[in-house]
């Protein structure tokens, strides 16, 4: 289970998804992008913000080249183990198609009065 399956997909999510799948290594921005399929310039733009965000971290620089990893602080620790929770929870519900069918059945159900609760046609205008 990953955060794109309950948050969505965005580029932000994909790199954290990406690298806590991982986190026992560190990558650099052309492996970050060939492994969550982001463009470099969009992996390049996203990761100041993750790293100002304190969710990643540059662990080493050779040169012009650094490597990325996620943050190791109480904050990524949580969301990460929220995820592995979500994930359990998850499992003991039913198939993802079948759950979201009947929500949405749900949400779709016309009210069950026949009058408009605000609105009364005995009322004058």
């Amino acid at each position: 289970m990953s955060l794109q399956s309950f948050l969505g997909r965005s580029s932000e999510i994909a790199i954290v998804d990406f690298l806590a799948e991982n986190n026992d290594f560190a990558y650099t921005i052309s492996e970050i992008s060939e492994f969550t399929g982001l463009s470099r310039p969009t992996v390049h733009s996203k990761l100041p913000m993750l790293i100002h965000n304190r969710l990643v971290e540059i662990d080493s620089q050779a040169g012009h080249v650094k490597t990325y990893r996620l943050a190791r602080n109480k904050f990524v620790g949580t969301l990460i183990t929220a995820v592995y929770q979500h994930s359990f929870l998850m499992a003991d519900g039913e198939a993802d198609s079948e759950a979201l069918e009947k929500i949405s059945a749900k949400m779709d159900r016309k009210p069950e009065y026949s009058k408009n609760r605000y609105y009364h046609a005995d009322q004058e205008t």
